[in-house]
Parts: structure tokens; C-alpha cells; sequence
């Protein structure tokens, strides 16, 4: 079994909130303010190994050396994670990344999909369809960005000045949770974990320069988006002591998520053995830091030809600001938005009118005695004058006995007379 990773003391405060009780309101109050969150007692039971050994051992995967920067290799889902929990090759740390990497996750996996869509802590900003997630406003046939969830299946590892853990230091141009689902159990008995480092997003560029000096980093590019240097533990002393930069320290264990803000560079070493499954999203919170980070990742595209622009960060908040604008009150008014009110009240405007009355969708019953028939609207003019036209008393309807004897009316007239006095608002006829 791989040996433990060594806490760092120098830490900041982690808020921490159990998965029945968080509470939305001053869990974003904290997020705002670009702090790390950690929510434990997440249900996150069955997806283990002998769930994708069962499953998915045929699935083709990507192999990556977390250290030791050996060639990728192409296996079997089956085969790499049959030995997950077994010391076998301690001095190699492998990888899969990004599972499923090209496929949807909600088509390969689509039960995993389900139950973790189903368990995510604070769904209105982190679902797929939250809707203070602004990613989720893009149209369902649209071709949006791929933000996950993917999963992530490690071996352990330790941090030390010599180790660069399963992770190295790198910054997401969008915030994300994720969620361990699964981590073996050390040979000293202490439950697997992970060990994230998460700097503040105000430390970067102190973070940066001296990142750049300890390593004297003559690459391409920018040190941290070039995601090839790790913190040491030694590093983590110096910035300490000197710079007064601590990042936030989480020991991430079985069934907890973990909240990253947008735009804070973090790290993480794998205690032991371990799945995790990852959900990026775009909430208004971090909108700032991800646009500063979208101008970044351009900056480094152009210095090292590499990558593309998958998030497309003006063609998603387009799409954001067209639905919200329409249904903005969704989020704290009535449920209605005004575009449903104004509908109501053409409705009721139209139910008033004589047209609204002829629209009305009710079978009527005809209230001359000599006449059972039950009639629907469509058929209620034509009805009346075949069958009552040559018997309609003018005076009588129109409340005047001086006009005296009944009055014959041409076809013309009989409509015109129906339409305007007999078709009263209660539905009414009167012969």
C-alpha cells in the first residue's frame, strides 16, 4: 500500500456543512467571497471499482503517469482498476482522466450519471440544469460546452518534496465540485483520502512569480496553465513564512464534495487509491474571475499553439442573459414569469368580450321549452336561426311592447341580432 501523505499545518479555514442540513442562503454568502467549500455525508455509496469492473471493464481508457511523465498508455478500464486497494507498483502513480474522454457521460454512464445528479449538494448552482448555473441556459439543441461531469480514477500517492502528487497545480476557467465516491482503506487502518491544496484566487499572482523563480521555469506560457509544477511541502514553508500566502488545506475523504471556486489555483495527492467524479458550472459568483481566467487561457493558447476555446464564454452568457430575461422572477417572485402574466390577462380581457363568449368551450343548452337540444358554440348561431328564426319576438327581447306584433328579420339580421343581444356573458340564451 502506498504510504500516507503528510498534512500541511499551514492551512486556512474550511467551511464545512453536513449534506442534510447546508443551507443555500449562507453557503453562497461564503461563496461569494471565493472560499472554498466542503460538504460531507454526501450518498455516494456503489460507485466503487467492483462497479466499473462489472460494468465497463471493456471500456478503452488513457493511462497517465502522474510523475514519472511516461508515455500514455491505451488498457481496459477492467485492467487498470482490478488491482485498485493492492500495493503492486508502488513506485508508479497511474491515472484515468476525464472518464468518459469523449463520449457523454450521461450516455456511457448513464446510471452513475443519474445518481450523481440526483445526490449534488446546492443543485440550483451546480446541476446540469441549475438555474443559477448560467451554462444550463444554453439551448438543449445547441452545441454548449462539455462541462462534465467526468470521472477520475487515481492511484495513491505521497507528498513530499520528491513526489508531484495526482494532480498538479493548475486553474479551471469555471468553478466545480467533486465528489469522492470511493478511496481504499491505508494499511495502517486510516480510511483513504485526498489532500487538496486550493490557493485564494487574490494570491496568483504573487503565487506565480514565485512559482517562477523556485523553478526557474523557462517554458512557453504561463507556469500555472502549463500544469507542470507541483507545491512542495518545502515551497509551502517558504510562501508561508515569506509571502504570507497559506492555501486551504482539505482532507478530502469518501462521500464529501469539494467546492472550488473559479480562478483559484489548486493541487491534489491521493492518499490511497481513490474515484472521484467532477461537475465544472458557471455561476455568477466567480463570473468575474472566469472572464479575467478566459483572457489568460487566450494569452497562453496564443504563445504555445495549444488547445482550443471550449467554454466559447460570450456565446454561453448570450444565451444566459436571453433566458433570464425571461424568466428572471422564477428565482424569488410568484413562479410566473411576465410573459405567463400577460397571457393571463389577454385571457381574461377576451373572456369578457363577446368573442371570448363565443370561445367558450361548454355544450349550452337552448332555453326555448319547445327545444331540447343541447348545442355547442360553433353550432349555437346556426342552430338558432334554423330553428327559431321565423319565431323570434323582437319586443320581447328588447324589453320595448310597443313595437307590437312580431317582427320577421332576414337571415342577415337574425345574426346580427343574436350575436349583439342573445348571446349573454353567463352563456345564457334567450328565445
Amino acid at each position: 500500500m502506498r504510504a500516507l501523505v503528510t498534512e500541511c499545518p499551514l492551512v486556512s479555514t474550511v467551511p464545512r456543512y453536513n449534506y442534510k442540513s447546508v443551507d443555500a442562503k449562507s453557503f453562497r454568502k461564503l461563496w461569494s467571497a471565493g472560499i472554498p467549500i466542503v460538504v460531507f455525508d454526501v450518498p455516494t455509496r456503489n460507485v466503487d471499482p467492483s462497479y466499473f469492473s462489472k460494468n465497463f471493464a471493456d471500456l478503452k481508457v488513457t493511462m497517465e503517469d502522474c510523475e514519472a511523465n511516461e508515455p500514455n498508455m491505451k488498457v481496459a478500464l477492467g485492467d487498470f482498476i482490478q488491482d485498485f486497494g493492492r500495493c503492486i507498483n508502488p513506485t508508479g502513480v497511474w491515472k484515468v482522466k476525464d472518464l468518459p474522454p469523449k463520449d457523454s457521460f450521461s450516455e456511457i454512464l448513464a446510471a452513475v450519471w443519474l445518481k450523481y445528479m440526483d445526490i449534488l449538494p446546492i443543485p440550483d448552482i451546480c446541476r446540469y440544469d441549475g438555474i443559477r448555473n448560467l451554462a444550463s441556459h444554453y439551448p438543449p439543441n445547441g452545441a454548449g460546452p462539455d462541462l462534465g461531469p467526468k470521472a477520475y480514477i487515481a492511484q495513491g500517492t505521497t507528498q513530499d518534496n520528491s513526489h508531484s502528487g495526482s494532480t498538479v497545480l493548475h486553474m479551471d476557467l469555471t468553478s466545480a465540485i467533486n465528489v469522492m465516491t470511493w478511496g481504499a482503506t491505508h494499511a495502517t487502518g486510516v480510511r483513504g483520502f485526498a489532500i487538496w491544496h486550493i490557493f485564494p484566487s487574490d494570491s496568483v499572482h504573487t503565487l506565480r512569480q514565485f512559482l517562477v523563480d523556485a523553478t526557474a521555469y523557462d517554458g512557453i506560457g504561463d507556469i500555472i496553465h502549463s500544469q507542470t509544477v507541483c507545491v512542495t511541502p518545502a515551497m509551502l514553508d517558504i510562501l508561508a513564512s515569506v509571502h504570507n500566502i497559506r492555501p486551504y488545506v482539505i482532507k478530502q475523504s469518501p462521500g464529501e464534495a469539494v467546492f472550488i471556486p473559479a480562478g483559484c489555483p489548486h493541487q491534489v495527492s491521493n492518499a490511497c487509491d481513490a474515484i472521484k467524479i467532477a461537475l465544472d458550472f458557471l455561476d455568477v459568483e466567480s463570473l468575474n474571475r472566469t472572464v479575467q481566467l478566459a483572457h489568460e487561457f487566450r494569452n497562453h493558447r496564443k504563445a504555445t499553439s495549444q488547445g482550443d476555446d471550449v467554454l466559447q464564454l460570450n456565446t454561453l452568457l448570450w444565451y444566459a442573459w436571453v433566458s433570464l430575461t425571461e424568466q428572471f422572477d422564477k428565482l424569488d417572485g410568484d413562479g410566473t414569469t411576465r410573459v405567463s402574466r400577460a397571457r393571463r390577462r389577454r385571457k381574461a380581457k377576451d373572456q369578457l368580450s363577446a368573442a371570448g363568449i363565443r370561445k367558450k368551450d361548454k355544450g349550452l343548452e337552448c332555453s326555448c321549452p319547445l327545444c331540447a337540444r343541447v348545442v355547442n358554440r360553433p353550432n349555437l348561431v346556426a342552430h338558432l336561426l334554423h330553428e327559431h328564426i321565423g319565431h323570434i319576438n323582437v319586443s320581447a327581447l328588447m324589453g320595448n311592447p310597443s313595437i307590437g306584433s312580431p317582427t320577421r328579420m332576414t337571415n342577415s339580421e337574425a345574426s346580427t341580432f343574436i350575436q349583439k343581444h342573445i348571446l349573454l356573458e353567463d352563456g345564457e340564451v334567450v328565445i
